[in-house]
């Protein structure tokens, strides 16, 4: 039934969450993933990651067949997302479509006559940042994702003094929360820029340890929500 269905969704939900602040590789393992989904809420990203990771494309089925000209292949299963009202919603990754006319698909990609130029008009739209080296992708990438970072994690920060309970980060001072969120952000939010841009990442293991501080529900969705809303509107001005 409907009811059953969305009750097993919901479930996944919760276990997808636990599951992906159990440690730093489980962390980047959903960072690789929602690279890829970078529009969708935190929520249906952990929901399309719980269901099918390797997705490059998803949109819903009327997308697919009005906006885009693809049919979805027979017997493709959707990926179940959480709706208004406890109803569910489904989306299907491009993987899961063909063209009747056989005109393959293609998304947004950088290569190096980009790479300068992309610099240039990131550096009109942040207009306090320059980069030196317009020839240096990740320093540039990394220089923005800490302006970005900064100049919208208060809220979060707030948000994060307040629902800290029974976590790692409860009783601890403003600053240092503000700190340890501020990092974990922007690490993250590096790391999902170059994952969607293709760039190869350093592979460092530890680097996403302090996954471990946000280890309730309240916290870990905060800082989810902060890397999902700030990577959103980075890549989005990339994809302009």
């Amino acid at each position: 039934s409907m009811t059953s269905k969305y009750q097993r969704i919901n479930q996944l939900l919760n276990e997808v969450a636990k599951d992906i602040s159990f440690s730093g590789d489980s962390w980047k393992s959903f960072l690789k993933s929602s690279a890829w989904t970078y529009k969708y809420s935190f929520e249906d990203q952990l929901l399309i990651y719980a269901q099918k990771p390797d997705v490059r494309a998803c949109a819903e089925f009327d997308t697919w067949n009005n906006r885009l000209h693809r049919w979805i292949n027979k017997g493709s299963k959707g990926i179940a997302l959480i709706g208004k009202d406890d109803t569910l919603r489904y989306v299907f990754d491009v993987s899961d479509t063909n063209s009747p006319s056989n005109t393959p698909f293609s998304l947004w990609t950088i290569d190096e006559i980009d790479t300068i130029n992309l610099i240039d008009k990131l550096e009109d739209h942040y207009e306090e940042i320059r980069i030196a080296d317009k020839e240096d992708i990740v320093k540039a990438i990394e220089k923005f994702a800490m302006n970005i970072v900064q100049d919208n994690i208060s809220d979060y920060t707030d948000s994060l003094m307040q629902y800290n309970e029974h976590s790692e980060l409860e009783g601890r001072e403003l600053n240092e929360i503000n700190n340890k969120l501020s990092a974990f952000v922007y690490k993250s939010v590096v790391y999902k820029t170059l994952t969607r841009l293709e760039i190869p990442t350093q592979e460092i293991h530890n680097e996403f340890d302090d996954i471990l501080l946000f280890n309730t529900p309240e916290t870990m969705y905060l800082m989810g929500e902060a890397v999902s809303d700030i990577s959103e509107s980075f890549l989005s001005q990339i994809s302009i």
